[in-house]
């Protein structure tokens, strides 16, 4: 597993970085790719008996994570298939054994403000977990652009409309145990909890399960209190 850490702290905005997509896939090799088919049955097994059908898509990652660090101004994206990023948990062991590159796939994640208060998070619909607001980048999504898949995965997860959103900016860059690459964006809605709930009623995507609500006034507390990354957003704040 990797270490979680801060790799760029904000503020600046979102459009500071150019992304560019290369056909460069994440490699391993063949027994690898079979430990992968093995778990990867396993997930889809489980979810089935939680009447969840797991997406099996591609998503983008950086290819070179100097690209960030270094202040290059370009991020270049190849590509990871899902399941072999969604398996590196019970595989973390064998991955680091063989010596493969990690996935580094981006993602943006929403601390979002609500008109009366508070921070919305989702509870997850499989597994209960609390989590941001957000997601991965999918080539589908194409051409990539960092505001507008931070107001994609909003409309998604808790159906609140790009207009009922305000300004946005980048709080920082964070790296997760799985080598995710997470951008951290803050922005409010104009909707109160209420407005919240009623958006989510009619929400795109069954991923959470019900918003969940933080007060503003104790968000350090809350996310210092969470699992991986996350606590490392409150130094951002």
């Amino acid at each position: 597993m990797y270490e979680p850490r801060i790799l760029l702290k904000g503020p600046f905005a979102l459009d500071v970085f150019g992304l560019s997509a290369i056909e460069e896939p994440w490699r391993c090799d063949d027994a690898y790719e079979a430990l992968v088919a093995e778990a990867w049955a396993k997930r889809v097994a489980a979810a089935a008996e939680h009447h969840h059908t797991l997406w099996d898509g591609t998503l983008y990652r950086l290819v070179d994570l100097e690209d960030l660090t270094g202040g290059r101004g370009v991020l270049r994206l190849g590509t990871a298939s899902f399941r072999h990023i969604a398996t590196y948990r019970p595989l973390h062991e064998a991955h680091t054994a063989r010596g493969l590159a990690p996935f580094h796939h981006i993602s943006t994640a929403a601390l979002l403000g609500t008109a009366d208060g508070h921070y919305v998070f989702g509870k997850r619909a499989l597994n209960g977990a609390i989590d941001f607001i957000g997601g991965g980048f999918q080539p589908d999504d194409a051409p990539p652009d960092l505001a507008r898949n931070v107001h994609k995965e909003i409309q998604e997860e808790l159906g609140i409309a790009s207009d009922r959103l305000g300004p946005m900016t980048g709080l920082g860059v964070v790296i997760s145990t799985t080598s995710n690459v997470l951008v951290i964006a803050a922005l409010d809605t104009t909707l109160t909890r209420d407005g919240v709930r009623e958006a989510f009623a009619r929400r795109e995507d069954d991923e959470m399960a019900e918003p969940v609500f933080v007060p503003r006034d104790s968000i350090g507390q809350y996310l210092r209190a969470m699992t991986d990354y996350r606590p490392l957003v409150a130094a951002l704040l």
